[in-house]
């Protein structure tokens, strides 16, 4: 349990708890998704900026968690579209998951990319 009178012991408890269990809460797998090849990157700053990390033509698909608001799916098909990747949403049945695969969005929609 992390806990403090203030907000600076809460953030020191934070810190403690996340430089012993990092790898845990960070990298670990469940068995059931033991057959995907993913990679995760984490960054700890200061700061608010996103930062770009170049991944080439690494990038195959992007699978959409079962509670992505529907306002946001287009925004995950417009990624697809510019690394040219496959597009999907996990969805779960009687506790079971499954991935609805969607055409490929760099097919289906390139005018997500196309100015105005």
């Amino acid at each position: 349990m992390i806990s403090g009178d203030t907000e600076e012991d809460l953030q020191k408890g934070i810190e403690a708890h996340l430089g012993k269990q990092w790898r845990g809460l960070y990298f670990r797998k469940l068995t059931d998704w033991a057959h995907e090849r993913e990679f995760r990157w984490v960054h700890f700053g200061n700061d608010s900026e996103s930062h770009d990390v170049s991944f080439g033509t690494s990038l195959k698909g992007i699978v959409l968690g079962a509670a992505i608001p529907e306002n946001c799916k287009m925004e995950f098909y417009g990624h697809c579209v510019r690394h040219e990747a496959a597009c999907g949403e996990l969805h779960w049945r009687n506790g079971q998951p499954s991935i609805q695969h969607y055409a490929e969005p760099y097919i289906t929609h390139k005018y997500l990319t196309q100015a105005d």
